[in-house]
């Protein structure tokens, strides 16, 4: 007769990939998509931070932007006819000094506004939440109407393809295991 020795044990299944999915902006939640126990895809949306006043605020810096580049072609313009008044010797040099300091200031001004562009899209995107990876909500921790701040916390997402398996076993059975055999969960 053939004697089948087991060891019995408890474990726990662990993910591949888990993951706290934080807010990266601040605002009112208007509207989610995912619930918990939900199968979502990498790059699906999982809801929105109130992306009507992110693109707002986007509308507001591309009209600073629009301004600054504006300014910046008025300056070059008055700074190229105070050089030819310059060159005829028809206006001062502090004149001309004033010109190209009021571009370089221009231009400094563009390029802040270049910057606060970027934030203002970059906000836009961060308002729409997307799943990091494919996996299954574990936790959803906000609802539609709640305001929430940078990094709280809005939900929990698994992988559980592929999934481990940790567990023990006492020492006196370590020596019945062996590597290769068949593991039972």
């Amino acid at each position: 007769m053939d004697v089948t020795e087991e060891i019995q044990t408890t474990g726990q299944l662990v993910a591949k990939f888990e993951s706290t999915i934080a807010s990266q902006v601040s605002g009112q939640i208007t509207t989610v998509l995912a619930d918990e126990g939900e199968a979502v895809s990498e790059g699906q949306i999982l809801l929105e931070i109130d992306p009507e006043l992110r693109m707002l605020e986007l509308a507001n810096v591309e009209a600073s932007m629009a301004e600054a580049q504006a300014q910046v072609v008025e300056n070059w313009r008055d700074l190229q006819r105070i050089k030819n008044l310059r060159e005829r010797g028809a206006t001062s040099q502090a004149l001309l000094d004033d010109a190209e300091t009021k571009l370089e200031l221009s231009r400094a001004r563009q390029k802040a506004a270049e910057a606060r562009l970027g934030l203002a899209e970059r906000a836009l995107s961060d308002a729409t939440v997307r799943a990091p990876f494919s996996g299954l909500i574990s936790r959803r921790y906000v609802s539609v109407g709640e305001f929430v701040n940078v990094s709280m916390p809005i939900y929990e997402i698994v992988a559980l393809d592929p999934i481990e398996a940790e567990f023990s076993f006492s020492e006196l059975d370590s020596a019945v295991v062996q590597p290769g055999q068949t593991v039972f969960i």
